[in-house]
């Protein structure tokens, strides 16, 4: 999907793992992230854009050019300008810029080689989703593509805001089955050294209600109740007490 040429939305709820999700497919270094809150409008998130995009590329044309006697550069389109001595590195200036010039910020992007992920979708305002979703339009047409993250169940979230979208956007609904969610149990099992009995394992399954975050944080308060704190263990321990498991409630 990351090299479909589409936007890529991932959502779901809380502690689903969808930030893991993305770093597995996209380590940090490989992408520009730009963090909502309830405040973010959309110059807020072009501008740190183009402030790690920038950076990005500064470093990358200080390592070309190191070493030279006073050596010059410019980047065409980025009008990024330095001078560096032997030794000496002066500061790299960057000429103004519009945030309104969706197909300059395209451009900045695309001499990153980053992918923009955009996290926290759900906390920018309705007016500030609308204005981005008709963006990433451009974006797309630009050959940019941008992932976007956020806490929300329903699909085509971005068409809701933009219908051209539509064919533009691919998307992750991250949900774990009751099997994944078993397989998760016995890893810990392993791990620790442990077992769940078989009425304790299902009542972590119903209580997580298909939450991964929620059945790691009942299993692990369910060890602690049960006086387990280590894998130290030279044998496997046993929990069968369903009391252990009321008393984290």
């Amino acid at each position: 999907m990351l090299d479909s040429g589409s936007h890529l939305v991932i959502h779901g709820a809380s502690k689903q793992g969808k930030t893991m999700l993305r770093r597995k497919n996209l380590p940090d270094g490989k992408c520009i992230k730009v963090q909502c809150t309830n405040r973010t409008d959309i110059s807020h998130i072009y501008s740190e854009i183009i402030r790690h995009a920038k950076v990005n590329v500064s470093t990358e044309i200080t390592n070309k050019i190191s070493g030279s006697a006073d050596a010059k550069g410019t980047v065409p389109g980025l009008e990024l300008k330095g001078v560096l001595n032997i030794g000496r590195q002066e500061k790299h200036g960057f000429q103004g810029f519009s945030l309104d010039n969706i197909n300059y910020i395209a451009e900045v992007i695309q001499k990153t080689n980053k992918k923009v992920v955009i996290e926290d979708f759900h906390y920018l305002s309705k007016e500030v989703k609308e204005k981005l979703s008709f963006d990433l339009k451009v974006f797309r047409d630009c050959s940019v593509s941008f992932i976007i993250m956020g806490v929300w169940s329903e699909d085509n979230i971005l068409s809701y805001y933009n219908r051209d979208l539509s064919r533009r956007i691919e998307e992750i609904d991250v949900r774990w089955k009751n099997e994944e969610l078993e397989k998760v149990l016995e890893m810990g099992e392993r791990k620790l050294q442990i077992s769940f009995s078989d009425n304790i394992k299902k009542s972590i399954l119903d209580d997580s209600n298909g939450n991964v975050g929620l059945l790691q944080l009942i299993a692990g308060k369910v060890c602690l109740a049960s006086g387990i704190t280590d894998n130290n263990s030279r044998s496997n321990r046993t929990i069968s007490n369903i009391n252990s498991l009321a008393n984290c409630r």
